[in-house]
C-alpha cells in the first residue's frame, strides 16, 4: 500500500502516516525512494496498539 491508502484507512493525514513510518510507529518497507506499507503488518500494529491502551 502507498501512504495515501494507509492514510485513508486510518483517517489520518498522509504527512502523519509518513512521520509514523519514519519513527517506526507503523511498519513499512523502503523500495528505492518509495516507502510501501504491507496491509497485514499495518493492521497488526494497530491491533497491538489498541489492545495496549486501556479504554474507559
Amino acid at each position: 500500500m502507498k501512504a495515501r491508502e494507509v492514510a485513508g484507512l486510518l483517517h489520518a493525514p498522509v504527512s502523519t502516516v509518513e512521520d509514523w513510518a519514519r519513527r517506526g510507529v507503523l511498519p513499512s518497507v523502503k523500495v528505492g525512494r518509495r516507502r510501501l506499507y504491507i496491509r497485514q503488518q499495518v493492521e497488526a500494529a494497530l491491533l497491538s496498539d489498541s489492545q495496549a491502551v486501556p479504554r474507559r
